[in-house]
């Protein structure tokens, strides 16, 4: 399939998912009970929790330029 699409598709790729950052740092963090917390408060009240706990991250790395969020 990849020989059909071409280079095209690799241009469009690098294009829109691709970009070069300096002094970067990543952080792999799992929220244990999360499910079970997901179960107890609502959408919104867990939007609330989760955007102070990104906050605090924001906080300890004292610049925030982008986060790829995985649930």
């Amino acid at each position: 399939m990849r020989q059909d699409l071409g280079s095209a598709l690799d241009t469009q790729f690098k294009k829109i998912y691709m970009s070069r950052h300096e002094n970067v740092s990543i952080l792999y963090a799992d929220i244990v009970g999360f499910t079970a917390i997901s179960s107890t408060y609502s959408a919104s009240e867990l939007v609330k929790i989760l955007n102070e706990l990104f906050a605090r991250f924001d906080r300890l790395s004292e610049v925030s330029i982008f986060k790829n969020i995985l649930l």
